[in-house]
């Protein structure tokens, strides 16, 4: 990780860079920079396998266009983000999860549940990145379980436990639009660059007065992190460190 920006990258940032959320000019020098190289190795260090190293760096380059991403803060929203602002792909994530599975749970699945959830007591329920199903799974015989998920050994598993899969929101508004009672999206907005088609089209999904149900990582925390510990919260796997204002703004729009 580099902590030091030399002359070239700070005059290079003279330029206007527009927040993705409010709009406002970004042009302080960069939060932290990363190599090609670099966001390889934190994902699959050479050492561990070469050959997945080597093709997550073709893929991570290609994404990019470049051999340089660095992280951008908007003073007004709060709002941080890569840049080049373009999320992993279906390629990345294939070669990405190759090493690691999904999270068994996840603590926002029991507040989702406790506070949404069992209030509503029955309905139809669109998990978007849906993963291996285990929150849908978790769910009563009550509920109507759809899912967005793109990986084709992924959805054959789901649909095997009854759950109705699409590979994405657009497919799904179709057929689907004001349809569901609940939709949720545990950990996904700080993955995607374009969040705000995403949000468009779940709020196209959802009956009147239906639920959508957000969650996403600190960003703030994640920067602070970054600084005491050095461990990087690293793109392309997160673009997007999001606050409560700046994700309020994009809700709001």
């Amino acid at each position: 990780m580099k902590t030091s920006f030399d002359n070239d990258l700070k005059t290079s940032f003279d330029l206007h860079v527009d927040c993705p959320v409010c709009g406002s000019i970004c042009n302080d020098p960069p939060l932290y920079s990363y190599s090609v190289v670099e966001a390889a190795s934190h994902f699959c260090p050479i050492t561990r396998n070469p050959d997945r190293h080597h093709r997550l760096i073709d893929s991570i380059r290609k994404l990019w266009q470049q051999d340089e991403c660095t992280i951008l803060s908007c003073r007004e929203c709060g709002f941080a983000f890569a840049y080049p602002f373009v999320g992993g792909d279906e390629e990345y994530y294939s070669i990405l999860h190759e090493q690691h599975g999904y999270p068994s749970w996840r603590w926002d699945y029991d507040v989702a549940i406790e506070q949404i959830i069992e209030p509503y007591g029955k309905g139809n329920i669109l998990d978007v990145g849906a993963g291996t199903g285990i929150f849908l799974n978790s769910l009563g015989a009550e509920w109507e379980l759809f899912g967005i998920e793109a990986s084709n050994t992924i959805k054959q598993k789901l649909e095997k436990a009854g759950i109705h899969v699409f590979e994405d929101l657009l497919t799904a508004s179709l057929s689907l639009e004001n349809t569901f009672d609940v939709i949720t999206l545990f950990q996904v907005l700080e993955h995607i660059s374009e969040f705000r088609q995403v949000i468009e089209r779940c709020h196209r999904l959802l009956r009147p007065g239906g639920s959508l149900i957000i969650t996403v990582p600190n960003g703030e925390v994640l920067i602070r992190q970054e600084q005491l510990t050095g461990c990087p919260d690293m793109p392309p796997n997160h673009v997007n460190k999001w606050t409560p204002d700046s994700l309020f703004r994009v809700l709001k729009d």
